[in-house]
């Protein structure tokens, strides 16, 4: 890869923001499709694919889907009243993809591993044995996957679990195949802001190199 190569992918990488206000300006076609494109080829363990991905310009729908976050915040309120500020703020940050031109619900099918299910048969209680991990790495390196390309071509996104508070609403709205979970939910537009950078924690404090 030649120096300028180098330079332009470090400034996709580290230029990418989370941005939650978007223009009106519809994403067209070929854009939507470079990246689910993106998506589908990320890594995963052993190539199961465990991903399954629903993008949605269509308002109503989105607005619906927001209506399911409001609808499960108002029922846990109506339930526990202490929790009122805290779903009124939460409500504020889970709903706002509905305004996005695009949005992007993901889901990923937890699947079991057959060296895994063996080792809790044969010894019990291994840290290492029962349930795997594995799709929801994959279906996380598939979201970097969609979220780097989204910036790549000039558009905003944002990675949300916060909506998955109303995941069994959500999941009943949307209709993923059986077997998937609502994993995330990432609105994607044109950027009405332009977020500073966030801070990065001191590299001693994240990274070590044994050479």
């Amino acid at each position: 890869m030649t120096d300028e190569g180098r330079a332009h992918l470090a400034g996709i990488i580290e230029g990418r923001r989370s941005v939650r206000r978007y223009t009106a300006n519809p994403v067209p076609d070929d854009d939507v499709e470079r990246m689910i494109s993106a998506f589908r080829w990320a890594p995963s363990g052993s190539n199961k694919q465990p991903w399954f991905l629903i993008a949605s310009r269509n308002a109503a729908f989105n607005a619906a889907a927001a209506g399911a976050v409001r609808d499960e915040v108002a029922g846990i309120v109506r339930r526990a009243p202490g929790f009122a500020q805290t779903g009124e703020n939460l409500v504020r940050y889970a709903t706002f993809f509905e305004k996005a031109p695009l949005v992007f619900y993901v889901a990923g099918e937890p699947q079991p591993s057959r060296w895994r299910k063996q080792l809790e048969a044969l010894l019990p209680g291994h840290p290492a044995a029962g349930a795997s991990l594995s799709w929801l790495v994959s279906t996380a390196a598939a979201i970097q996957n969609l979220l780097l390309t989204a910036h790549a071509l000039g558009y905003g996104a944002c990675w949300l679990g916060a909506p998955l508070v109303a995941r069994e609403r959500l999941e009943r709205h949307l209709e993923p195949p059986d077997g998937r979970r609502l994993t995330a939910i990432i609105p994607v537009g044109r950027p009405a802001e332009t977020p500073r950078p966030p801070a990065r924690r001191d590299r001693e404090e994240t990274c070590r190199r044994v050479d």
